[in-house]
């Protein structure tokens, strides 16, 4: 089976929905300054491969299928940092709430 051109963007964003599902348990973790401390090597290496591969999505360039563009959707929403108590993205302007909702929009399709 051949894989499809939009396996590779797929793959990524797919890697960083993982990263920060890790993350986010990894953080109700940390309730003291010793959690901090015995999980900083843990939170060092998620960063590391968040940065890894975000560098990796930009090195490829925008995406350009629908495929791609509904995955990068999903990981934009599942990694953006400012969420309310339930978890779900609250913009913080009228152009942020905009580009929010296309996300949305396209995540669901």
């Amino acid at each position: 089976m051949v894989d499809s051109p939009d396996a590779a963007i797929v793959a990524l964003c797919d890697s960083l929905i993982e990263i920060e599902i890790e993350a986010t348990a990894l953080v109700a973790q940390r309730l003291t300054i010793a959690d901090e401390r015995r999980t900083e090597a843990q939170m060092t290496a998620l960063e590391r491969r968040r940065a890894d591969v975000v560098a990796e999505l930009m090195r490829r360039g925008p995406p350009r299928t629908m495929t791609e563009i509904r995955a990068v959707a999903r990981a934009s929403l599942a990694t953006h940092g400012n969420k309310n108590g339930e978890g779900a993205v609250v913009p913080i302007c009228c152009g942020h709430w905009l580009a929010l909702t296309v996300c949305e929009c396209l995540a669901d399709v």
